[in-house]
Formats: C-alpha cells, structure tokens, sequence
C-alpha cells in the first residue's frame, strides 16, 4: 500500500484528475456494456419463452 500511496504522492493534480476522468469512462463503458448485456439477454429469452 505505501508504494501506491507514494507512486499517487508523486503524480501531480493533473495526472490524477486524468486518471480519475480514465477511471470514470472505463467504468461507464463496462456498465453500459453490462447494461446492453442484459438487455439484449432479456429480449432474447422474452423471444424463445413467448
């Protein structure tokens, strides 16, 4: 942990918000992919059940 502490310590505010802002997309990427997922599965088994 005190290495990641001190490698965070040594980015300076604008490589972190940036890293915040990758973060932030990957994680609204994979959730809208989850989400279509899902989605998609829904209908599909909407379609073999009726």
């Amino acid at each position: 942990m005190a290495t990641v502490q001190a490698f965070f310590f040594h980015l300076n505010a604008k490589e972190i918000n940036q890293l915040k802002i990758n973060i932030l997309k990957n994680n609204l990427f994979s959730g809208t992919l989850v989400a279509i997922t899902m989605a998609w599965r829904i209908t599909e088994m909407g379609k073999t059940n009726g």
